[in-house]
């Protein structure tokens, strides 16, 4: 699992990209495990615009395509996750400290 983060759902769209280490026998579907995001995948499948339009507290994105490799029969496709989470840009909470400074 890749964590990606948090992002401002009002200023930006998350693009994920995956690169095969070799190749694929089709190309790659993606899924979001909440329906808050929206995915518009590539043509050829190898990298997802991934953006929302509500704070979305925690959502993961998976991408998976067979791959079947004789030399090793239980290996029938590959899969990545990646986690991450929306939020406005507006502040929230005001954080502050004290600081001491020397008398002069």
């Amino acid at each position: 699992m890749i964590a990606t983060g948090n992002h401002f759902w009002d200023q930006s769209i998350l693009r994920l990209q995956v690169q095969p280490n070799g190749t694929l026998d089709a190309p790659p579907t993606w899924a979001a495990d909440v329906s808050d995001v929206l995915l518009t995948v590539s043509a050829d499948g190898l990298q997802c615009d991934v953006l929302a339009d509500i704070d979305v507290a925690a959502f993961s994105v998976t991408v998976s395509a067979p791959a079947d490799n004789p030399s090793t029969p239980e290996l029938e496709s590959v899969s990545q996750t990646f986690t991450g989470s929306f939020s406005h840009s507006k502040a929230t909470s005001l954080g502050g400290s004290f600081e001491d400074i020397p008398r002069v």
